[in-house]
């Protein structure tokens, strides 16, 4: 049921009907372990928490309290089950004086318990580090690609200034008649091309300060303004 679980997860199909059925094959077969080596003071009792730790680490609270929630009630029927001997007692795995052979395999459980979810958690909290800095990096790129962009922008519109300033300059002189006498449709036709090339000028001004905020070269300056015309 692991190899299943984990297939799931990688091909994204039947993720959670998997490890559902995961879960309840861990808490059967750690029940069962549990009762054929001393049922309710078996010392592997302690796989149940090992179980509920691994989930918080890979799930959600609500599937951690889930699990939670199972082990202990899989844990109370067996107890139940044997405290009203409808269950036989079974002989705890290990008695006092331990032997040799009960000794060995009691530190090898114990190793087993300390050192597999430490290495677990060492491995998902490298991991998650691994992916912080990845994370890290990333931002760091995408607020120089920002900045590079806004400069970008800042240096194109003060670009495109100047010939815009030339083409002002030049309509007033046509509407100021230096070039001869002006023509009824020739002053519409100025007065086109200067209503034109002043909006442009202002959408560029507009450009030139989104590019300023967008790098934080924008200068705010307070000042008195006019409500009613601003609104209007």
């Amino acid at each position: 049921t692991n190899t299943l679980a984990w297939l799931a997860l990688r091909e994204r199909r039947r993720v959670s009907e998997l490890a559902a059925l995961n879960f309840a094959a861990d808490v059967v077969l750690m029940t069962v372990a549990a009762y054929f080596t001393g049922g309710p003071i078996s010392p592997l009792v302690s796989l149940y928490f090992l179980e509920v730790a691994v989930m918080a680490l890979l799930t959600n609270v609500g599937l951690t309290v889930t699990t939670g929630v199972g082990a202990f009630t899989a844990y109370a029927s067996m107890t139940l089950l044997v405290r009203a001997g409808l269950l036989e007692q079974t002989r705890p795995l290990f008695v006092l004086p331990l032997s040799p052979a009960e000794a060995g395999v009691m530190v090898g459980l114990v190793a087993g318990y300390l050192l597999g979810p430490s290495v677990y958690i060492a491995l998902i909290v490298q991991r998650l580090r691994d992916r912080e800095r990845a994370l890290a990096q990333r931002a760091r790129e995408r607020a120089d690609a920002s900045r590079a962009r806004g400069e970008f922008t800042a240096n194109i519109t003060h670009e495109l200034r100047t010939p815009l300033h030339g083409i002002l300059g030049a309509g007033e002189l046509l509407e100021d008649g230096v070039y001869g006498p002006r023509y009824p449709r020739q002053r519409e036709a100025v007065k086109t091309i200067r209503g034109s090339a002043t909006g442009l000028l202002e959408l560029i001004a507009a450009l030139l300060v989104l590019a300023r905020s967008e790098s934080l070269t924008l200068e705010v300056r307070r000042a008195r303004v006019d409500l009613v015309e601003l609104v209007s």
